[in-house]
C-alpha cells in the first residue's frame, strides 16, 4: 500500500507560499509573524508558475502582496515595502536587480530563483551590488527549484514552447539547442526536488534528445548529491518520513518522435477539448459569449481553478457526460436555492458563500460546454473523432474511404482540421502505405489549399528513421481493438431535450443526441505501454514489451558519470519494481496521455507523474510539422 498519493501542484504551491511569506527552510519562521504588506517583482517565468496557483486576490489576502509587476516593466520607488523577486536565474535578470539597487526602489530584496543559479551570476550579482555600495539591500538569495509550471496534481509543464522543433531544426544553432537542453534539466530537477520522493533511476531511449538530457541531469545530480554534506542539502530529494521505505522513483525520459499521432488526434474527453478547441494555456482559457447575437457577443476569459470540485470531477469525462452533468447540477443547485429561499435567514446566510461559489463554477462550466458544443456542432468534431478512432481497426483501402468521405463532406471543418485527420491517417498506416497513396495523400492536400509541408516531414521521419516508426506501430496508432464500434455505443443521454436549462436549440438538441453514441475505443499508446513495462522492471515481459524498451539506457545518478557503463551492468541495477514514475516528454505532451498514463499506473496500484517540456494543442503542433516540412527538418 502506497503512502499519500503525490500532489505536484500542492507541493509546488507550499514552496511558494514559504517564498511568499519571506521564509528560506520549511519551518524557518511562523508564516504569520511574516504577513506583512510586500511588493512583488516576477519575470514571465515566474508569473507563469505563480498563475496556476494563486489568484491576485489571494495574493493580497493571504500573503499581503500588494503591488505586483514585471522586472521588464518600467517601476517607481516603493519605499518601507519589501519586495520579493521570482526570476529565472538569467543575466539580464541580475543586471535588472542591481539597477533596482541603485535607484533604491526597495528597502528589503528578497531575491527568489526558480531553479539553481550558476555560480557565475551569483558572483556577478555579488560584485555589481558591491561596486555600488547597495549590498545590504539584499535580505536572502534563495535556489527555489520550482521552475515548472503545475497544471494538477499529476500534469507539470516545463513551459518550454516549440520544444519539438527547437530541437530538429537545421535552422537553429548549436548553442540555441544547448541553452533548451539546460532548461530542460533544469525544469525537471525543480520538478525532483519538489517532489522530494527520492533520487531516481533514469531510464530512457538511446541515441535521441531524451539521451542527452539524461546525461545531462546525470551530471548535475551527481553533483548535487556530492556537495550536500558541505551544503547542508541531505534532504533535497527526499523529505523526512516519506517515500524512503517505498524504493527509489523511475525518472523516464521519452523522445516525442516515439509516437507523433497522439498530438494530432482530434479529442473527446472535457479536459482535452477545453485545451484542443479552447486553447486552455495555463489554465485559463477564453469563450465568446452570447455569439448568437453580435450586438451582446464578448470575451471572457476564465481561470480553470485544480480545486474546482466539478473540474477535478469531470475533467477526464468523455464530454456528452460532462453536458449532462452541467445539466444535472444546474438542476440541483435551482432546487437548492430555492429551498435555501424558504429557510430560515440564519441558515441562509450560513450557506451564501458555498452557493455564491457554487453558482460562479456552474455558469463558468456552463458557458465553455456551450462554448465546446458550438464547435462540435459548427465544424463536425464529433466526425472527425470517430473516423480517426476507426482508422485502426480498418484496411488501408477502407481507411483511406473514410478519409476523404470526411474530408469532401466538411464544408465547415476548418483546413486545420482536414490537415490532421490526414496526417493521423499517414502515422496510422505509414508502415502500410505505398508511394503512389502518399501521392495521393499529397493531392488531397493540394486539393484543399493545405501546404504539403508537415505530411513532407512525417514522411521524411518514416523514411529516415524507420525502426522507430515499427515501435510505433505496436502502439496507440496501430492497435486493433476488440471493444465495440463507438457508433454502436449504448450510453443514453437521458437529458438532451433539456439540456443546459433548455437552451438549445433544435440544432444543437439534434447534435447532442449523436454524440450520445459515441464511446472513444480504449488502445494503450506506446508512450503508456513503454512506461508500464519499465515500471515493473522486470525481464520476464513478452517479445513485444522487450523490443519496445531494450534500447533504453540505464543510468543510477548515485554512480558517477564516468561510471555509466558499469552502471547499465546487471549485477549493478535497481531490481526493485518501481512504485511511482516522473515521465517526461521531451519534445511537447498533451492531457490525452497524461490522462491515459496516470490511469494505466493507478490501475496497478502505482502513480506516475507526467512531465513535458509543454503542452502543445493539435494547431499548435502542426505549425511546428509545417516548419520542419519547409526545409528546417534535420
Amino acid at each position: 500500500m502506497m503512502s499519500s498519493r503525490l500532489d505536484a501542484r500542492e507541493l509546488q504551491r507550499k514552496s511558494v507560499h514559504r517564498m511568499l511569506h519571506l521564509t528560506v527552510g520549511e519551518d524557518a519562521m511562523n508564516y504569520q509573524e511574516r504577513n506583512q504588506w510586500k511588493a512583488l517583482v516576477y519575470d514571465k517565468q515566474g508569473q507563469d508558475i505563480l498563475a496556476p496557483l494563486f489568484t491576485v486576490g489571494s495574493l493580497r489576502s493571504q500573503f499581503g502582496v500588494t503591488l505586483h509587476r514585471s522586472i521588464a516593466a518600467e517601476r517607481s520607488e516603493v519605499p518601507d515595502v519589501p519586495c520579493i523577486y521570482f526570476i529565472e536565474p538569467t543575466e539580464q535578470n541580475i543586471q535588472k536587480i542591481i539597477e533596482d539597487c541603485r535607484r533604491k526602489l526597495y528597502p528589503d530584496l528578497y531575491v527568489n530563483f526558480t531553479s539553481t543559479v550558476p555560480r557565475a551570476l551569483l558572483e556577478r550579482l555579488a560584485f555589481g551590488l558591491n561596486e555600488i555600495a547597495e549590498a545590504q539591500r539584499v535580505s536572502s538569495v534563495v535556489d527555489r527549484y520550482v521552475n515548472f509550471v503545475a497544471l494538477g496534481p499529476g500534469c507539470v509543464s516545463l513551459n518550454l514552447e516549440r520544444s519539438y522543433s527547437t530541437l530538429r531544426s537545421v535552422n537553429v544553432q548549436d548553442e540555441e539547442i544547448e541553452k533548451l537542453l539546460d532548461r530542460i534539466v533544469n525544469g525537471i530537477l525543480s520538478t525532483l526536488v519538489t517532489l522530494r520522493v527520492g533520487v531516481p533511476v533514469i531510464r530512457c531511449p538511446a541515441d535521441d534528445a531524451a539521451q542527452l538530457v539524461a546525461q545531462k541531469l546525470h551530471e548535475k545530480l551527481y553533483e548535487l548529491l556530492q556537495s550536500a554534506p558541505a551544503t547542508g542539502t541531505a534532504d533535497l530529494f527526499e523529505r523526512a518520513g516519506g517515500y524512503q521505505a517505498e524504493g527509489r522513483p523511475l525518472l523516464c525520459l521519452l523522445d516525442r518522435e516515439l509516437e507523433l499521432a497522439t498530438l494530432l488526434h482530434h479529442t473527446w474527453t472535457y479536459e482535452t477539448m477545453c485545451h484542443d478547441v479552447l486553447d486552455m494555456r495555463l489554465n485559463k482559457l477564453s469563450v465568446i459569449e452570447n455569439e448568437e447575437d453580435p450586438t451582446k457577443a464578448a470575451k471572457k476569459t476564465y481561470d480553470i481553478d485544480a480545486t474546482d470540485k466539478f473540474w477535478s470531477d469531470y475533467q477526464h469525462v468523455i464530454i456528452h457526460e460532462q453536458f449532462e452533468a452541467v445539466d444535472r447540477e444546474l438542476q440541483e443547485f435551482n432546487k437548492k436555492h430555492k429551498t435555501m429561499q424558504q429557510s430560515d435567514l440564519n441558515q441562509a446566510i450560513t450557506q451564501l458563500p458555498e452557493m455564491q461559489e457554487r453558482k460562479r463554477s456552474l455558469e463558468m462550466h456552463t458557458n465553455i460546454a456551450h462554448a465546446i458544443l458550438r464547435q462540435i456542432q459548427k465544424r463536425g468534431l464529433d466526425r472527425f473523432y470517430v473516423v480517426e478512432d476507426q482508422f485502426p481497426g480498418t484496411s488501408v483501402q477502407s481507411a483511406m474511404t473514410s478519409l476523404e468521405s470526411l474530408i469532401n463532406e466538411s464544408p465547415n471543418a476548418t483546413l486545420q482540421d482536414k490537415i490532421r485527420a490526414i496526417l493521423v491517417f499517414y502515422q496510422t498506416k505509414a508502415q502500410q502505405l505505398n508511394d503512389k497513396q502518399v501521392n495521393e495523400l499529397m493531392a488531397t492536400l493540394d486539393r484543399i489549399g493545405a501546404p504539403r509541408a508537415s505530411l513532407a516531414y512525417l514522411n521524411h521521419v518514416h523514411q529516415t528513421n524507420r525502426h522507430r516508426s515499427q515501435l510505433a506501430s505496436g502502439g496507440a496508432v496501430q492497435q486493433e481493438s476488440s471493444l465495440p464500434n463507438p457508433l454502436m455505443g449504448n450510453h443514453a443521454l437521458g437529458t438532451a431535450g433539456r439540456m443546459f436549462g433548455g437552451l438549445l436549440n433544435q440544432a444543437a438538441e439534434a447534435t447532442m443526441r449523436n454524440l450520445e453514441k459515441i464511446l472513444p475505443t480504449k488502445r494503450e499508446l506506446l508512450t503508456t505501454k513503454i512506461v508500464s513495462t519499465l515500471m515493473e522492471n522486470r525481464s520476464t515481459k513478452s517479445s513485444e514489451d522487450k523490443a519496445n524498451v531494450e534500447n533504453y539506457v540505464y543510468i543510477d545518478p548515485k554512480m558517477p558519470p564516468n561510471a555509466r557503463a558499469a552502471a547499465s551492468s546487471s549485477g549493478s541495477r535497481y531490481r526493485a519494481p518501481f512504485k511511482r514514475a516522473i515521465v517526461c516528454m521531451i519534445g511537447g505532451g498533451n492531457y490525452t496521455e497524461a490522462q491515459q498514463m496516470r490511469e494505466a499506473a493507478q490501475e496497478q496500484g502505482k502513480e506516475c507523474i507526467y512531465t513535458a517540456t509543454n503542452f502543445v494543442s493539435a494547431e499548435q503542433f502542426l505549425s511546428e510539422l509545417q516548419e520542419l516540412g519547409q526545409g528546417g527538418a534535420t
